[in-house]
């Protein structure tokens, strides 16, 4: 039966399956048995997309009812922009549910939700029209509201995941259904593989792309768990995968002004976050806390890259997105594994086969125990300490673009087509960039400071390693990127490579500068924080917005209550109207 199924579509049912099997059952696994299954069924889609390398594309239509009102049906088509970012994300979340245990309060739900995201970005990056795109984006939406919704209960401790990280998200939805309504209307169809496309609903797709990544002024907020993190991750990724995809079939959206200026805005507040959040830990806050200021930060200006990245370079390997996916995936891993995350004890449940899986998972844990022991002296040798700090250095390094890292290949040609086009914009990211160097300048200490206090688990290790690989493997060698998916690998440019190096180093330097700095600079650092992060404007916003539906609320009990006042009201509208008229 698996056999008569498309391998893409078998590739979106593996982590819905290993979703229902596993919230069937939640009642009875322990965590850890949730986590290994979870794995599994990401593994098995990573496997699925893994399969269909060098492969020929294949179109799946799937039946669609309402056909009278959309006019087509959800298809989807693999290619190899949608099977890099594919693979990436499935790789990203089977690293993320081996490592981390959940989110408080409801865990026990958290790991098949991110099954439930993996579906909704599977569907939207192999969406072969805007109704699957659209479609992909609302299972993630669900995934996401599911989350937020489940960790309200803890709404005074830090695990809670605000609602306004998910709005964006479902604007983004509406967006591309407004975009599929849009294009049929104009072409036709909705299709990506025509040849004619509108290039207003391309413009509506990089606009849902810029909604879904949270580019800067809607950066996460708030953030301050690595699972919501790590939730929000999948998310992204589909937002960068958007971008890339509406540039590579008409750079529609490099033609609009403002684009540009929202790039380089988050260029500058993401890099300005970074190192102020990463400075921060000055004001008293834990190691855990800090880390979560500096990933929001990093993540901000690494959306703002790639939009700057796709609106000069359009139909390129997505290097910026490779590196955003994978660095952070690696960054908020590690977060996970300094900030304490312990197993807790499972709630005492007298069924018999919760009972039964308890007992034998706590002897295959035993077991597990025994042979681990050997291995556990590494951690307090000359190895473990370089090796844990190794680790995230790596991925930090592919944040700041060092050579024979997957982030140095965009950061390269984007400086480089800034250089040749004589574009000011480059002085901008030049500024950004540096500050996004202090950040990561004070992050490598921090990370060689907590060699010998924290501890992470071996899973912790594991799944970062596995995320590591790639970025290494693809700085050594990008032209196997390239030659296995079919997509373009260089950019030629007549600058000269001494001059771009200077700049190219130039970040580094005053990066290292600015953090030496930033010991002087703590209290006003810690003010104009508070300030980019924009908490005032949403505050003032929400204050706004409850006046405005006190003042609706005010008129409906004036329109439709006692003496109905809302009568007189309108009867004096129309008098007016007919006085102006006359």
């Amino acid at each position: 039966m698996l056999d008569s199924l498309p391998v893409p579509l078998q590739a979106i049912l593996w982590p819905l399956a290993g979703a229902v099997f596993t919230l069937i059952l939640s009642r009875l696994l322990p965590n850890w048995a949730r986590r290994l299954l979870t794995m599994a069924a990401a593994l098995a889609s990573l496997a699925a997309l893994w399969s269909l390398r060098g492969g020929a594309g294949e179109r799946i239509e799937i039946l669609w009812t309402p056909l009278q009102f959309f006019r087509m049906s959800p298809m989807l088509y693999v290619d190899g922009l949608s099977l890099l970012v594919g693979i990436m994300l499935a790789g990203v979340t089977s690293a993320v549910l081996l490592s981390m245990p959940g989110c408080e309060p409801r865990r026990t739900v958290w790991h098949s939700l991110m099954l439930v995201a993996l579906a909704g970005c599977l569907a939207a990056t192999m969406a072969a029209n805007l109704l699957a795109l659209a479609l992909g984006s609302a299972l993630i939406d669900l995934a996401l509201v599911a989350i937020a919704i489940l960790t309200a209960d803890d709404a005074q401790g830090p695990g809670r995941m605000p609602l306004g990280l998910v709005v964006p998200g479902v604007a983004s939805t509406l967006v591309l259904f407004l975009g599929a309504l849009y294009m049929d209307a104009q072409v036709g169809h909705a299709s990506f593989l025509s040849q004619s496309q509108a290039d207003g609903a391309l413009v509506l797709v990089g606009v849902a792309g810029m909604l879904r990544a949270l580019v800067f002024p809607l950066h996460p907020r708030g953030v301050k768990t690595p699972a919501i993190a790590a939730s929000l991750l999948l998310s992204v990724g589909v937002g960068g995968y958007l971008l890339v995809r509406a540039q590579a079939l008409a750079p529609a959206l490099s033609a609009q002004p403002w684009a540009m200026i929202v790039a380089m805005a988050g260029l500058l507040a993401g890099g300005f976050l970074a190192w102020s959040g990463r400075s921060a830990s000055f004001s008293g806050q834990d190691d855990a806390l800090a880390a979560g200021r500096f990933w929001s930060g990093a993540l901000v200006h690494q959306t703002g890259y790639l939009l700057g990245f796709v609106l000069l370079l359009a139909g390129v390997t997505p290097w910026p997105l490779v590196s955003l996916v994978l660095a952070m995936g690696v960054l908020v891993i590690w977060w996970d594994g300094i900030s304490g995350t312990e197993e807790t004890a499972e709630a005492a449940n007298p069924a018999w086969p919760r009972q039964w899986i308890k007992t034998q998972g706590e002897n295959v844990q035993s077991y597990l125990a025994a042979r681990l022991a050997r291995v556990e002296g590494w951690r307090e040798s000359w190895f473990g300490r370089v090796g844990m700090v190794l680790v995230p250095a790596i991925a930090l390094a592919s944040l700041a673009a060092v050579p024979l890292t997957a982030g140095a290949r965009g950061r390269w040609y984007l400086y480089a087509a800034w250089l040749e086009r004589g574009n000011s914009s480059l002085l901008l990211a030049l500024v950004a960039d540096a500050f996004l160097a202090a950040g990561l300048w004070i992050a490598l200490g921090t990370f060689l400071t907590q060699a010998g206090k924290h501890r992470p688990r071996v899973s912790t290790l594991l799944a970062s390693v596995a995320l590591i690989i790639p970025i290494v493997v693809l700085g050594i060698a990008p032209g196997a990127l390239g030659d296995g998916l079919g997509l373009q690998n260089q950019v030629t440019s007549n600058v000269s490579a001494w001059g771009l190096g200077l700049l190219y180093v130039l970040p580094w330097l005053l990066g290292a500068w600015l953090a030496r700095m930033s010991i002087r600079l703590r209290n006003p650092l810690g003010r104009i924080h508070e300030l980019v992060t924009l908490d005032w404007l949403y505050r003032a916003a929400g204050w706004a917005g409850q006046r405005l539906v006190g003042g609706v609320y005010w008129l409906g009990k004036v329109g439709e209550g006692e003496g109905w006042w809302g009568w007189v009201l309108i009867i004096l509208a129309i008098g007016v109207i007919l006085l102006t008229v006359g």
